[in-house]
């Protein structure tokens, strides 16, 4: 059971532009009054933390001073800061057609110079609130599954496990999900984009991506790491459908997220 309202922080996917995309692999930089850096991120999918960690090792490797890359997990904003004064090229660096900057927050109309620390202008990914509290809801400490299990009984009736570890889901449902003013359920986050951001969320989790979720919105520092297992239209999570409750009322179905530890 769940009191609380929740939240899904999202979006963080690396492209190093193989299919024909541009991407968003590059970091133009400079440290000090040195000559132009470019910091590469690794292709793939990350969580909000595992992002300003990628973010990180990306920096450090190219270029000599250390690096820190926090994240304020209330607005999502990612501060870069580093042991000596440094510059982030998001206007004259060479790079703008493959940058991170949009994905990391930082606007492009100027370049930041003269400081050790940057704080993003805008938020970092996306966020996704559900409009009220997850129906049905079981969280991970009351579901859990042992991994490729295998009973194996002796001559003598000895019961023996063979497992690769734990594995921990949350399930739940997501409803209501509609764009109308319910002025009388006082319960019910009115959103006239609720809709429009309900099939933005879903459309990134059955890329089977990484994500943040938090049981109480209002706690952002707890959060699991998650993707999405499976939903009510598909067993492997590569699909999803809305399913209609009213006019233009919406639910998620069955929805199931197992929880990454590594």
């Amino acid at each position: 059971m769940i009191t609380t309202k929740s939240q899904f922080y999202f979006g963080h996917t690396i492209s190093n532009g193989a299919g024909g995309s541009l991407g968003n692999f590059r970091i133009d930089f400079k440290e000090g009054a040195g000559p132009a850096l470019v910091a590469i991120l690794n292709a793939g999918d990350y969580s909000l933390t595992e992002f300003t960690l990628e973010v990180k090792r990306a920096l450090d490797a190219a270029g000599a001073l250390t690096y820190t890359v926090t994240v304020n997990r209330t607005t999502r904003k990612i501060t870069i800061s580093a042991t000596g004064v440094f510059s982030l090229l998001t206007f004259t660096g060479v790079n703008q057609g493959t940058a991170v900057w949009t994905l990391l927050g930082y606007t492009i109309l100027a370049d930041k110079t003269g400081f050790a620390t940057y704080l993003a202008e805008n938020a970092s990914g996306f966020s996704y609130r559900p409009q009220a509290v997850l129906r049905d809801y079981v969280g991970r400490d009351d579901n859990l599954e042992k991994i490729d299990a295998v009973v194996n009984i002796s001559s003598s009736g000895v019961v023996q496990v063979v497992t690769f570890g734990d594995q921990r889901y949350f399930r739940f449902e997501i409803q209501p999900i509609t764009n109308l003013t319910l002025n009388s359920c006082p319960d019910i986050d009115n959103n006239q984009s609720a809709v429009a951001q309900a099939r933005q969320f879903f459309e990134y989790a059955i890329t089977k991506a990484k994500m943040e979720f938090m049981p109480d919105r209002d706690t952002a520092a707890t959060f699991y790491k998650v993707l999405l297992d499976s939903t009510e239209k598909s067993k492997q999570g590569t699909s999803y459908e809305l399913q209609t409750l009213a006019f233009n009322v919406y639910e998620s179905g069955k929805v199931v997220l197992r929880e990454i530890t590594t």
